[in-house]
């Protein structure tokens, strides 16, 4: 296995880039196209508007070349066919940083993705500089060069553009080149070409895949659904796709992914029955009420043979210890690597890679892990003799079996423990251990599950993208605070153990344990990747991190990346009110370990626990946050 050290790069120091040069002449745009076409590579970004259509409206192009940076001005160019050359010619290679979205808008525009590509945010994963490395940071990591936001969200359909504007865009695409040469290199050092290919063609693959019409149906399709409901949830799909892409609305504006994953789980048979589907107001149900109704009996009498086929589920606990047994080698692996474990398998992937290697009694590689990850992995796992080990009667190992203690004052401000922490996390991905061990606790036992392991409404709680403050202020219907237990802070690094509730009605009392609590969780901040105003808000301990991130406007997005049965131990039970445990009637309860990303970058790892049984309040209204 490569267990080499990854990117011990030399920085370059850069001279400043020139001032872009602004093409909104069809004849210019053709000079420079045919030098182009000429060069080795480029580099290449967009700007353009979504927020309110579903076809992006694109106002730039950027491109970077080894002379300068130039921004061909979409909205005033008529023939933009000399850059589709440039972009469709396998002679010459495009290097994005991220490209996803840049890659569908080509699509659009020109009908055809560029051939030949190169992403500096996939090649700085497999160099070791980490997963989901945003632009500025890889820049600030490779050339010590700190680049503004500022332009970030800015009108890129108004004209003239601002000066801020142009100097924004530029930068975009001013350092992919130098980056595209440093990170080529290091590939080749390691040996990881292929592997950068490999991933560079996925991208393509799923660029063309969001073009599909079933897109949607294939993301939102759940275990557990039945062949009718899903069958009626792929009818609803179609409906909403072709409804969006025919008024240029976001899908979203039409009807939301959680109204639709409803409206298949309950099959409606009336209109009385969609009053109770979930995100369906009034306005909605009258608009598309019949429609819908309509797509649901169709759903309803398709013969057998029409039917979608299920979504694998879990084998039970013996899954989930296989899962679990995954999780620590693929997170091993991937420690030896340099690489994120999310990067080398997801957790979903994980889950069903696990269940069908199960069921089948031999190893069932997906194709998501198929290539390069295979090679590295397939040596390993049949080392590991997991499948073995349960076939022979043997369970999966938990993450521990010792019992935590309770928080009591604050821990010394080393930082000792939450660098090491940090590490590891940088490294495979954290753990209940890992997170725990920052107060110098040993964590509760407790093992990784699938999703329709959690009952509800605890799976409907945790599994999902959203913080998990505005999920249970929506779930309880009113507002929730936060209560620090304990913290322990280094210059970079912040953690926390909290308690989120509900303000409980108590004759000015104190509330009995258990009242009004609503979450258990450990918060590990990295405090660089939060902006000034953001940090001090989190480190004056006042309000929840969702309302924080909320009200500062911080770029971020959430990936849970598993689910958690959890022996909650003594600090646990007193803060959720549960009696001691008796011999054969140990209560569980569930939780999630997520990652908060700020500007792509890894800023908040999370543990986040709810109480047991039913914890919704009279009238509550179910149902995660948008």
């Amino acid at each position: 296995m490569d267990g080499r050290p990854a990117f011990a790069c030399v920085l370059m120091r850069l001279p400043p880039p020139p001032t872009p040069e602004v093409v909104d002449r069809d004849d210019r745009l053709a000079d420079l196209a045919h030098r182009w076409l000429r060069e080795p590579s480029v580099g290449l970004d967009t700007e353009f508007i979504r927020e309110r259509t579903f076809f992006p409206r694109l106002g730039l192009i950027q491109v970077a070349d080894s002379s300068g940076c130039y921004l061909v001005d979409m909205v005033a160019v008529g023939d933009s066919s000399p850059l589709a050359a440039v972009v469709r010619s396998p002679a010459v290679t495009k290097v994005f940083h991220s490209p996803g979205e840049d890659l569908e808008i080509f699509q659009h525009a020109f009908g055809f993705a560029p051939e030949n590509l190169f992403d500096c945010q996939v090649a700085a994963m497999l160099c070791g500089l980490g997963g989901s490395l945003g632009y500025v940071h890889l820049v600030s990591s490779l050339f010590e060069v700190e680049l503004a936001k500022g332009a970030q969200r800015s009108n890129w359909l108004r004209r003239p553009l601002s000066e801020e504007q142009v100097q924004y865009a530029g930068l975009d695409v001013a350092y992919l080149l130098p980056a595209h040469e440093q990170l080529r290199a290091r590939l080749v050092e390691l040996e990881r070409e292929s592997w950068a290919e490999e991933e560079f063609g996925r991208l393509l693959v799923a660029s063309v895949a969001r073009l599909d019409p079933e897109w949607s149906y294939g993301r939102l399709r759940r275990p557990g659904m039945s062949r009718r409901q899903l069958a009626a949830l792929r009818a609803l799909c179609e409906w909403r796709e072709a409804r969006a892409r025919g008024r240029d609305l976001p899908r979203g504006f039409v009807l939301k992914d959680e109204t639709l994953i409803d409206l298949a789980r309950r099959l409606p048979r009336s209109g009385q029955d969609l009053a109770s589907v979930k995100g369906l107001g009034p306005r909605q149900a009258r608009r598309y009420g019949p429609t819908l109704l309509d797509l649901v009996r169709g759903a309803a009498t398709l013969p057998e043979s029409e039917l979608p086929e299920r979504l694998d589920r879990s084998a039970g606990r013996s899954s989930s210890d296989l899962a679990e047994g995954l999780r620590e080698l693929v997170a091993r692996v991937a420690g030896d690597l340099d690489l994120p474990a999310e990067a080398l398998v997801p957790r979903r992937t994980l889950e069903v890679w696990a269940a069908r290697s199960l069921e089948r009694g031999a190893w069932v590689w997906p194709g998501e892990i198929e290539g390069w990850r295979r090679s590295v992995l397939e040596p390993e796992v049949e080392r590991a003799g997991l499948l073995e080990s349960l076939r022979s009667g043997g369970r999966g190992r938990r993450s521990n079996r010792g019992r935590g203690r309770r928080a009591g004052a604050t821990v010394p401000a080393t930082g000792v423990g939450v660098r090491d922490a940090m590490r590891r996390v940088d490294a495979q991905g954290h753990t209940i251990d890992d997170l725990y061990g920052l107060f110098s606790e040993t964590a509760p036992p407790a093992v990784v599950v699938p999703d329709d392991v959690v009952p509800e409404p605890q799976c409907s709680l945790l599994a999902h993208e959203n913080h998990m403050t505005v999920t249970l202020e929506a779930y309880h219907g009113g507002a929730v605070d936060v209560v620090v237990l304990n913290r322990v802070r280094s210059d970079r690094y912040y953690a926390r153990k909290i308690l989120l509730r509900r303000n409980v009605e108590s004759g000015g009392e104190a509330p009995p344990p258990g009242a009004g609590v609503v979450q258990f969780g450990i918060m590990l901040f990295d405090l660089r990747f939060a902006s000034e105003e953001a940090r001090l808000e989190i480190l004056s301990e006042s309000a929840p991190l969702g309302h924080i991130l909320i009200r500062q406007r911080q770029l971020r997005r959430i990936s849970t990346h598993s689910l958690l049965e959890i022996e909650p131990d003594a600090e646990m039970r007193h803060h959720f009110g549960l009696p001691a445990p008796r011999h054969g009637h140990e209560t569980t309860v569930f939780g999630r370990l997520a990652t908060i990303f700020c500007d792509d970058q890894p800023a908040v790892e999370l543990l986040e626990v709810l109480p047991p049984g039913p914890t919704a309040t009279a009238g509550s209204s179910g149902g995660s946050a948008t």
